[in-house]
């Protein structure tokens, strides 16, 4: 399982893109609590490592649509920035800073 092993399986950034992935799937069935839960890590792995680039793997659809999701509490300005940040990098195909 993921939790279990998350540097494990990271080679080339795939845990990242992953969770965002398990989020978007996650908030397409309309469980915003389990999707913020799938990218809080995420969002902790990027601030350790400064490399959003898997994140951005999930690409622009995912990463949009996670983007514009009504997070309410469930996420902080910070990381809903830092949605927004990494669907405008998908969408233009860099990686912007976390």
């Amino acid at each position: 399982m993921l939790a279990d092993d998350p540097v494990g399986i990271d080679l080339h950034g795939q845990a990242l893109e992953v969770r965002v992935r398990l989020a978007d799937a996650l908030l397409r069935i309309g469980d915003l609590e389990a999707a913020a839960d799938a990218l809080r890590p995420a969002f902790a792995q990027v601030a350790a490592s400064g490399e959003p680039a898997g994140a951005l793997f999930a690409g622009p659809r995912a990463l949009r649509a996670l983007a514009a999701a009504p997070w309410g509490h469930r996420l902080d300005a910070g990381q809903a920035r830092t949605l927004q940040a990494w669907a405008h990098g998908a969408a233009t195909r860099t990686a912007p800073a976390a």
